[in-house]
């Protein structure tokens, strides 16, 4: 396991200095970073007050060689849920637009909202 802290350790830091290219799947994300292996770091709700993140590692075959989820260790849950975070940060760009919203509420006291605004739609490949 501690290679497998070392890993994770490493992605927070890269992740968080913006220096890591996140895929988006399922319910969680996903990173290569020899063109080859890859893992994934995905999430469910366990209750309605818990969630588990589940750690996957592919090697260069394809073979599934780790697959670890949280329930019941508490150091695990804890990186994988400032990891997960800090991609979810990452990948919708949290931090650049609450950036823009504070720039146009400080920039000018005019009226803020657009009238003509329209909701991007990104769910759209529901199978109903």
């Amino acid at each position: 396991m501690e290679k497998i802290y070392k890993i994770l350790e490493q992605l927070l830091e890269r992740t968080k200095a913006k220096k890591a290219n996140w895929k988006k799947v399922d319910n969680g994300f996903l990173i290569s970073l020899d063109g080859k292996s890859y893992l994934t770091i995905s999430s469910y709700e366990k209750n309605q007050w818990e969630y588990v993140y589940i750690l996957t590692i592919y090697n260069d075959q394809g073979y599934r060689i780790v697959n670890q989820d949280t329930d019941g260790d508490e150091q695990l849950f804890n990186i994988l849920d400032h990891l997960y975070e800090a991609i979810n940060n990452l990948y919708y760009k949290v931090d650049e637009t609450l950036d823009s919203i504070i720039g146009k509420l400080e920039g000018s006291s005019e009226a803020v909202g657009d009238p003509n605004f329209k909701i991007k739609k990104v769910d759209d490949d529901l199978p109903f």
